[in-house]
């Protein structure tokens, strides 16, 4: 390690476990005995202290890298925020498939009422669909011929065919396994695809 960084990076870890510590003693309610208590606040403003004296109070500029604080600072919190983002969709992930049948469900369902007002909509009458069972009464079971004369007639640009909105996307896929189809991508199918 470059005797700078030495300098910069062992007080931030000293400084970051330490406040660490004291995090988690006020977590579980825990009182922390006083001398414990003083010394890591000590332990933290003591590394604080080392790092900006290596980094330069007034200086910005991390020499070696030639990296700033303020990008440091904002590399920490964008990987922090990230990581947070993606425990937080994996709890709802794991969530989702203890119960799949009503996520899928649901889904159905939103999707159905979504595109009620399409001109396949009406023609299935999805905005009386309350449950999968009226569902599967009213509407056959399909492939993607019953949908390719629609999709051709989207990308015509013909509106509310068979989505409520403009497809952002109009993809055709390779037909390894069969014809090249299109496939349509809309701001809820991406937010869908990536969010949920």
């Amino acid at each position: 390690m470059d005797s700078r960084w030495d300098r910069v990076v062992l007080p931030l870890i000293i400084a970051t476990l330490s406040i660490a510590v004291a995090v988690i003693a006020l977590i579980y309610g825990l009182p922390p005995p006083p001398l414990p208590a003083a010394l890591v606040v000590l332990s933290a403003a003591a590394g604080l202290a080392l790092m900006w004296r290596a980094v330069g109070w007034w200086s910005s500029a991390v020499r070696g890298d030639g990296r700033t604080v303020g990008s440091l600072a904002s590399h920490c919190l964008v990987l922090k925020v990230s990581g947070w983002l993606g425990r937080r969709q994996r709890r709802a992930l794991e969530a989702d498939t203890r119960d799949a049948t009503r996520v899928q469900e649901e889904t159905l369902l939103t999707r159905l009422r979504r595109h009620a007002d399409t001109q396949y909509g009406k023609r299935y009458e999805f905005s009386s669909i309350t449950d999968v069972g009226t569902f599967r009464e009213r509407h056959p079971v399909t492939d993607y011929e019953h949908y390719r004369k629609l999709i051709e007639r989207v990308a015509a640009g013909e509106e509310r065919v068979i989505l409520a909105e403009r497809p952002l996307i109009l993809a055709m896929t390779s037909g390894t396994s069969g014809l090249s189809a299109m496939l349509l991508s809309t701001g809820d199918t991406n937010s869908e695809f990536f969010m949920q």
